[in-house]
């Protein structure tokens, strides 16, 4: 049964997500122990060339230095955290970008984080839909393979302490009040996640 229940871990997907009008809430999620917990998809992904926008909501147990998304695999990898100090974090291949602002983190309350990564490299990253990294030049991003939730997927490190829901990954380059209205609204047709490596339990 708890197997089963850790199944709901999904990516919306942009091509065939459809709204229905359902609104968001935090009611279910998914919880990480920043110990070994983490969830991977089995189907890899090539970006080579492509515009990236990955969102979620996030409810952190404390500050901390974790990763929250990361894709490709040990050689290149494009990554998305939050430093202890709360500064937003991304990783493309050797460079890695962090807020010079800390974010406005509050214990106990749900936090909406997304990030961008267009096909020339450039990086932009939003904190409850206000923007703290501004399309600032990084690699431009060739890595193939899997996406995994809640640790680093080319270090294996940065394992992430909290909830997690309502993960998205688009092909295309949003605005913030895209990424607003998009998060108030659940979506159709899901990309199951299968096989979580971890037990990280649903709440």
């Amino acid at each position: 049964k708890e197997y089963r229940r850790q199944r709901q871990m999904c990516i919306r997907d942009r091509v065939t997500g459809v709204r229905n009008g359902t609104k968001t809430d935090h009611s279910t999620s998914v919880r990480f122990d920043g110990i070994n917990d983490y969830f991977e998809s089995q189907f890899d992904r090539n970006w080579n060339g492509k515009d990236i926008t990955v969102e979620m909501w996030v409810l952190e147990d404390q500050p901390q230095d974790a990763v929250f998304f990361s894709h490709g695999n040990r050689n290149e990898s494009f990554e998305f955290g939050i430093t202890a100090d709360n500064k937003l974090k991304v990783k493309v291949g050797s460079t890695e970008i962090i807020s010079q602002e800390a974010v406005p983190y509050d214990q106990g309350t749900w936090a909406h984080v997304a990030v961008e990564l267009d096909k020339d490299g450039r990086v932009s990253a939003y904190y409850n839909f206000v923007e703290f990294i501004h399309s600032i030049q990084a690699e431009t991003y060739t890595g193939e393979g899997n996406f995994v939730f809640g640790r680093s997927i080319a270090t294996e490190s940065g394992y992430y302490a909290g909830k997690m829901h309502n993960v998205r990954i688009w092909d295309t380059l949003l605005t913030s009040g895209r990424l607003q209205t998009n998060s108030l609204n659940l979506l159709l047709s899901l990309i199951h996640i299968s096989e979580p490596t971890r037990h990280a339990q649903i709440s």
